[in-house]
C-alpha cells in the first residue's frame, strides 16, 4: 500500500491539530480549579481567557464537510458556542480588573467609591461564570466542553 503524498499531509496536518487542541485543552483543565477556587487569580483567569479563545479560534478552523463522518459537526458547534461565552465572562472580567487597575495607579486611591463599585460588579461576574461552570451538567448536552473536560 502507497501512502500519497495528499494523505500523508493530511495525517500529519491532523495530528498537530490534535496535538494543539490537546496542549490547550489540558492547559484549562489545569487552570479550572484555581480559577474557579479564588476571584482574586487575575492572572490565571486571564490566562484561561486566552486559552480559551485560542481552542475556540482553532475549532473554528476544523474544516468540516459533509463527506466526515468521524466528527459530530452538531458537538463541535455547540463547543465553539460554549468557549464563546465563556471567553465572553471572562473577557469582562479581565475589563473590570483593568478598569480598577488603572484607576488604583492614576489615582492611588478609590475616588468617589469608583473603585468598590467596579469590584462589586466584577463580583457578580465572577460569580456568573462560577455558577455557569459548576452548573449540573450530568444530564446536559448543552455544554459538551466542560462535560468533555469533566469540569463542573
Amino acid at each position: 500500500m502507497t501512502i500519497t503524498r495528499p494523505t500523508y499531509q493530511k495525517k500529519r496536518w491532523k495530528n498537530r491539530f490534535d496535538k494543539v487542541i490537546t496542549k490547550l485543552a489540558c492547559r484549562i483543565k489545569k487552570n479550572y480549579p484555581t480559577v474557579i477556587s479564588s476571584l482574586e487569580r487575575i492572572r490565571e483567569l486571564h490566562e484561561m481567557r486566552k486559552y480559551c479563545k485560542k481552542l475556540r479560534y482553532l475549532l473554528e478552523l476544523l474544516p468540516i464537510d459533509e463527506k466526515d463522518n468521524d466528527i459530530d459537526k452538531d458537538k463541535v458547534f455547540k463547543m465553539i458556542d460554549e468557549l464563546g461565552e465563556i471567553q465572553d465572562m471572562l473577557g469582562t472580567i479581565h475589563d473590570y480588573d483593568t478598569c480598577i487597575a488603572y484607576i488604583k495607579n492614576k489615582n492611588g486611591r478609590d475616588v468617589y467609591g469608583v473603585i468598590e463599585l467596579l469590584y462589586n460588579y466584577r463580583q457578580k461576574k465572577y460569580d456568573r461564570f462560577v455558577k455557569y461552570c459548576k452548573a449540573d451538567l450530568s444530564n446536559s448536552n448543552d455544554k459538551p466542553f466542560l462535560n468533555m473536560m469533566n469540569i463542573g
